[in-house]
Formats: C-alpha cells, sequence, structure tokens
C-alpha cells in the first residue's frame, strides 16, 4: 500500500524565477481488501421414476401415465410451477413384454418445499415408483450474483479501509479512480468426505439433506487494489469528497 501523506506533498510550490503559484499536485492513497460471500443452492431438484412392463405397449403405457398423471396434478396441488418439473418417456421392446420408463424430475426453490412434496408423493405411491435423493444445484444466475456480490463487497471493504487511513493522517478522501479486481476464487465451502452424519461414510446420498446443502455451497471470494485520490483539509472545500 502506498501512501502520501499532507506533509509529504506543499499546497503550493512556487516556481522558478516568479510568483506564480502552480496547483498542487494530485495525492493518492492506494489500498487492497478482500470480499466474501456464501452461495447457498437455490435449486433443490429429485428424481421420479415410474415403469411398467407388460405384453403390449398399450397396456404398458396406459399403467405409466396413469400413475404420472397423478403425480403431475399432485406437483400443481402443491405449487410447483409446470416449468419447474421435465417429464420424459422410454419405450424398450422385448421378444415378448414391452416396457415403459417414465421419468419426471423436480426443481422446487427450497429445502422446505422439496421434502413437502417428495415425502407426501412416497406416503400416496406403491413401492413401483422410486425416487432419489433430494439433490442441491446451484443455478447460473445464482452463481453470477453472488460473485458480483462478492466484488461488491471488496470494494466497500476498500473504502473503509481508505477512509481509516486518511482520517489518521488527517487528510479528506476524493473519488476512487482506480479500481482493478486482483484475483477471484471459487470454493467449496464443505469437504465431501465430511458432509455425512456418519463420519465413516462418503456417500453424499445418505447425507442428510442440511449436510448436502452444505456440500453443494460455494465460497466466492473477491480481492480488489483500489486508489483514491485525497485531499488536504483546506482546500477541500474546493473538491468533492467522500464524507466521513
Amino acid at each position: 500500500m502506498a501512501m502520501a501523506s499532507s506533509s509529504e506533498l506543499p499546497l503550493v510550490e512556487q516556481s522558478k524565477g516568479n510568483n506564480r503559484q502552480k496547483a498542487a499536485p494530485k495525492r493518492k492513497i492506494s489500498v487492497s481488501a478482500v470480499g466474501e460471500v456464501l452461495c447457498f443452492p437455490d435449486v433443490l431438484e429429485f428424481v421420479i421414476s415410474v415403469g411398467s412392463t407388460k405384453e403390449t405397449i398399450e397396456a404398458a403405457l396406459a399403467s405409466v401415465n396413469r400413475r404420472s398423471e397423478y403425480i403431475q396434478q399432485v406437483l400443481r396441488n402443491k405449487d410447483v410451477k409446470d416449468k419447474h418439473v421435465e417429464c420424459s418417456t422410454e419405450i424398450t421392446r422385448g421378444e415378448h413384454v414391452c416396457s415403459v420408463q417414465s421419468t419426471v424430475v423436480v426443481n422446487c426453490s427450497s429445502n422446505e418445499h422439496a421434502e413437502l412434496v417428495r415425502n407426501f408423493l412416497i406416503e400416496k405411491m406403491d413401492s413401483s415408483v422410486q425416487f432419489s435423493p433430494i439433490s442441491c444445484l446451484l443455478s447460473l444466475e445464482n452463481k453470477e450474483n453472488k460473485r458480483q456480490e462478492a466484488f461488491k463487497k471488496a470494494i466497500m471493504n476498500a473504502r473503509s479501509k481508505a477512509l481509516c487511513i486518511a482520517q489518521t493522517v488527517g487528510v479528506l478522501l476524493g473519488a476512487a479512480y482506480d479500481v482493478t479486481e486482483v484475483s477471484q476464487e471459487v470454493e467449496e465451502v464443505w469437504i465431501p468426505n465430511s458432509c455425512s452424519d456418519d463420519p465413516k461414510t462418503t456417500d453424499i446420498n445418505k447425507a442428510s439433506l442440511y449436510h448436502r446443502v452444505k456440500a453443494a455451497s460455494l465460497n466466492y471470494t473477491s480481492q480488489v487494489s483500489i486508489t483514491f485520490e485525497v485531499f488536504p483539509l483546506r482546500v477541500c472545500q474546493h473538491k468533492k469528497c467522500v464524507k466521513h
């Protein structure tokens, strides 16, 4: 960090050979600071698998469609929007039988909503319908917002540091005229082999939902370097300075 104190530069200086005054040289304070922001999953996803094997495709489809339609109706009743539900169907024809497998992918915006919907469906459906554990995901929009938030937080921390320095040396802080993001890092918040309730278990799908959320979270760190202009107290009335 480089800094020129108010005693290092004269307010005005005399030119050689005459009494004409020159404007005071620009003074500056350069500081660096870090901003950190946690990014938690904003998409909670689980998958429902509905299958049937019959002698004909029509019979297998009828069995699968009946249960799939019920599942989709429950999702609507539980306030899951159609745009957050993806359905696909795969048909396999064997020598004597036909199999139909339907997959329903459900996205919720909160842990509580995902657990409520999933648990309700598990109670209502028989064992032929399979449910995956709840997966914790980060949307691209969420990650970009947190990246920008970490950058802004780093700038605010740098400004606070510059204000502290300016107050200490007896100058007033002006506007920033050079802002550089030196580095940006993204790290996992939770170590995967420690996310389970059972310390001997490394399978994330066997962990509690709380630990799965932790395992999917990210920590965004932004480091910035900023140069601020500073002014002596007696000339600040003619300049635009930052209020303390």
